[in-house]
């Protein structure tokens, strides 16, 4: 049986301040959890009812530990709780590997950074580049809807997005924003050595950004302001890697 400070402990993990001074995330459902454990991240500990523990294939050094569904809901941000929960460590030594990067810039919905990461996971990009005032990539919310994808991927929080992506263009690679008065996309050169960046609705890709490099727009024909920018990722990414 779980104690009250074990809960408490837990649910602090819903909070970014407890994630950055523990280093640890909250992974919630059957599939995130699997997910984590195929990818050998590192669990600190999964919880799980009796009638879904059965169902999680782990190997023999990891140990479920069993909740009631009231635990698990006192510990949930959900409305109701999927069944298991895992701890995670936050990574310490992620890096780029070699390719193509999306770079996020001031994207404040978990929901959609979420939905972001899981759909450069689909076309094959490993690297994520996150603005210092993007939402924090472990928030439950972006982690559950990746959909596992973020254990699959480089993701890189930078304190200065524009430095870093200066220096990125120091080391040979391309600077692509998506930006309202870019460019018909449909023009986007296939580079591997590209940062495609996207920024909120509300703010779009910051100017400063934008002289970096070349900028690219999705023609629309209807009378929508804007796109949902996690839509605009898979937009481009499947004018440049799906064909």
């Amino acid at each position: 049986m779980f104690s009250k400070a074990q809960i408490t402990e837990t649910k602090k993990l819903h909070q970014k301040k407890y994630r950055k001074e523990y280093g640890q995330f909250i992974v919630e459902g059957l599939k995130g959890v699997q997910e984590a454990i195929d990818a050998n991240a590192k669990i600190v500990s999964i919880f799980a009812t009796q009638a879904v523990r059965h169902e999680i294939k782990i190997s023999k050094d990891l140990v479920i530990e069993t909740i009631t569904e009231t635990e698990g809901q006192k510990m949930t941000n959900t409305e109701t709780f999927p069944g298991v929960m895992a701890i995670i460590s936050i990574p310490t030594d992620q890096k780029f590997s070699h390719g193509p990067i999306v770079c996020l810039d001031r994207v404040s919905d978990p929901g959609n950074m979420g939905t972001i990461i899981r759909t450069a996971d689909w076309f094959g990009i490993k690297n994520i580049l996150i603005s210092e005032d993007s939402v924090d990539p472990y928030n439950p919310k972006v982690v559950r809807s990746s959909m596992g994808s973020i254990f699959h991927t480089s993701i890189i929080e930078t304190e200065n997005l524009i430095e870093a992506l200066r220096e990125l263009k120091k080391n040979k690679y391309n600077i692509v924003s998506l930006d309202m008065e870019g460019k018909d996309i449909s023009k986007i050169k296939v580079e591997n050595n590209t940062v495609y960046v996207f920024g909120s609705e509300s703010h779009g890709v910051r100017e400063e950004i934008l002289e970096l490099g070349d900028s690219y727009s999705i023609l629309g024909h209807g009378d929508a302001e804007s796109l949902n920018v996690a839509v605009s990722v898979g937009i481009t990414l499947n004018q440049v890697f799906g064909k």
